[in-house]
């Protein structure tokens, strides 16, 4: 294997961890909770439960997009390097 199909691979790991992280709330957990607050539960019981879901949603945004960025930062490297070959063959 050459250096790469090690970068690759390396790539494709660091993606899928992104997805996947046990940093991340369940969302479908507590959408049942919101659920049956609106069902069986009064007014500030449904305005706690959509409060929750809503926070726990953007929570799951910011870890994603941090996640993601690092992602990105550690890749910058490799991917300037692959524009400077770009932009020496241009000319």
């Amino acid at each position: 294997m050459n250096e790469a199909e090690d970068k690759s691979s390396a790539t494709d790991t660091e993606a899928d961890s992104v997805f996947k992280s046990s940093l991340y709330f369940d969302l479908k957990r507590e959408l049942k909770d919101t659920k049956d607050e609106y069902v069986w539960g009064n007014a500030g019981d449904k305005v706690i439960a959509t409060s929750k879901l809503v926070g726990k949603g953007i929570a799951n945004l910011g870890v994603f997009s941090a996640k993601l960025g690092w992602v990105v930062i550690k890749s910058l490297p490799a991917e300037m390097e692959k524009a400077a070959a770009r932009q020496n063959s241009k000319k």
